[in-house]
């Protein structure tokens, strides 16, 4: 029989990790992070609509939880186009567009931090004395400290999943990935054909 030719030896491809791919995070740890800054979004948001809608908690869970998602999901769907963007047949259009998201995310989270800030300094009376107090004011805070510590906050759970949308693979890097794919595969299906000829 005549016996199968072994497979040349090639030079790996000079990249990351010596031509060995893989994702920067991988998709699940990706989805746990998101789900997790939605959560450390909740408490805000609940304090800032549940003021308004006190007496309707169903109306406050229907504006906290978009809003929770919306401001994580948007900057993270932002850095995941800026990322992918030479994958896309109108790749100009995609910069300007992941610009005016983060724009109007970054006023979105500088106003809810600014409201969260005017909710949590409300006076309240006292039951006793019928005095109104601030338990923020007895900490000798002030009304922008309040709103830039909310702000932060906020801007910092956003710019997370900003980077988690940018952590991926390039998409040339993904595309040679697929191609070496495709060839070791064709490469040992054509091997086993040879092989299965010459056992014959």
């Amino acid at each position: 029989p005549t016996p199968a030719p072994d497979v040349p030896a090639r030079p790996r491809w000079l990249g990351p990790a010596g031509g060995q791919f893989a994702m920067p995070i991988p998709p699940l740890v990706k989805y746990v992070i998101l789900g997790l800054l939605i959560l450390v979004e909740i408490p805000i948001y609940l304090k800032i609509f549940g003021y308004f809608n006190a007496l309707d908690t169903l109306l406050t869970w229907s504006f906290t939880l978009p809003v929770a998602m919306g401001m994580v999901l948007a900057p993270h769907l932002a850095g995941k186009l800026l990322r992918n963007r030479h994958m896309l047949p109108v790749e100009p259009v995609f910069p300007h567009l992941s610009a005016v998201v983060m724009l109007l995310w970054v006023l979105g989270g500088c106003l809810l931090g600014y409201l969260r800030q005017k909710v949590l300094l409300v006076c309240q009376v006292d039951p006793v004395t019928g005095q109104s107090i601030s338990l923020v004011g007895q900490l000798h805070l002030s009304p922008w400290t309040m709103t830039c510590i909310f702000t932060i906050i906020l801007l910092l759970s956003g710019l997370i999943a900003f980077i988690l949308g940018l952590a991926e693979v390039h998409p040339a890097v993904a595309a040679y990935r697929g191609a070496v794919t495709a060839r070791e595969e064709a490469e040992a299906a054509y091997l086993n054909a040879v092989r299965a000829e010459a056992e014959a």
